[in-house]
């Protein structure tokens, strides 16, 4: 097994969830920086992946809250799912899990902003601009 290999196996442990494709937790981790320093397309980068696990997060957020909160309010529920997607929390879990060792980042973007708190705003989670929203639907699966 490679080292790199041997790296996504870490995170998967981390995870705690295999994927049978792994070529999609690379294009995961392929920050935009890197793909273009590269002279590759645009879809080379993880922002598909980020803009379509935005969507998937929020809906699950939004089920879990509707069913586990059946008296809150509209505007409340809205509020506390903001809280939970937000970038401070998602850069919880992205520290958590150690995600910045798996980064694959431009020469030009280096790591200062990455892993290194849980600040409040401002948080450099977009210079991540990882679809770590698919890691966090990995973890709220069970709330379901």
């Amino acid at each position: 097994m490679t080292e790199k290999e041997e790296a996504l196996s870490a995170l998967e442990e981390r995870l705690e969830y295999h994927f049978q494709n792994r070529e999609l937790l690379q294009h995961a981790l392929i920050h935009p920086s890197y793909s273009n320093e590269m002279g590759e397309a645009k879809e080379a980068s993880n922002q598909r992946l980020e803009f379509l696990g935005d969507a998937v997060l929020e809906l699950i957020s939004s089920t879990v809250l509707y069913h586990r909160k059946p008296a809150m309010q509209e505007g409340l529920m809205t509020k506390l799912r903001a809280a939970l997607v937000c970038e401070p929390a998602l850069a919880a879990v992205a520290k958590a899990l150690k995600l910045s060792e798996h980064i694959v980042l431009g020469k030009g973007e280096g790591r200062e902003g990455i892993n290194t708190g849980i600040p409040c705003f401002p948080i450099h989670w977009k210079r991540l601009s990882v679809p770590f929203t698919w890691i966090a639907v990995l973890k709220v699966q069970p709330l379901l």
